[in-house]
């Protein structure tokens, strides 16, 4: 589990690319390190520019290392992993579908059915705040 770190809005987002071979794992690996060291969470994702899997973007990335880091046992792709999230209180029960549908994780029968009658703009504006 990560540190006990008080929440707030703050978040930064960094891109490391480059050649393979020059060195990003370790940079990346010695800034988490170092990151942690003075009390903030790091989250990692990897996303090829080539070749990529279905849902294996950078925010989905990066939502998975989130939900994994606060689950535990829990496969961080499953329906109790959000029942988990929600009841931790990190996420409000309201944006539990959002996150279940950015996680490509498959919805009960009633929520699905919640989702798909919302308009384009409903559903963004549900991803963006489960997100934040």
């Amino acid at each position: 589990m990560g540190s006990d770190i008080a929440q707030s809005d703050i978040g930064q987002v960094i891109v490391v690319r480059g050649e393979a071979g020059i060195g990003k794992t370790r940079l990346t690996a010695e800034s988490a390190t170092a990151l942690r060291a003075l009390g903030y969470r790091t989250y990692k994702g990897l996303i090829l520019d080539f070749g990529a899997e279905q849902g294996r973007d950078a925010i989905r990335s990066i939502l998975r290392a989130i939900v994994a880091d606060h689950v535990d046992d829990l496969d961080a792709d499953s329906l109790g992993a959000t029942s988990h999230i929600v009841e931790s209180g990190l996420l409000d029960s309201s944006c539990a579908i959002f996150l279940n549908d950015l996680l490509w994780i498959e919805q009960k029968a009633s929520d699905e059915t919640v989702l798909r009658a919302m308009d384009s703009d409903t559903r963004k504006s549900g991803k963006i705040a489960t997100i934040k």
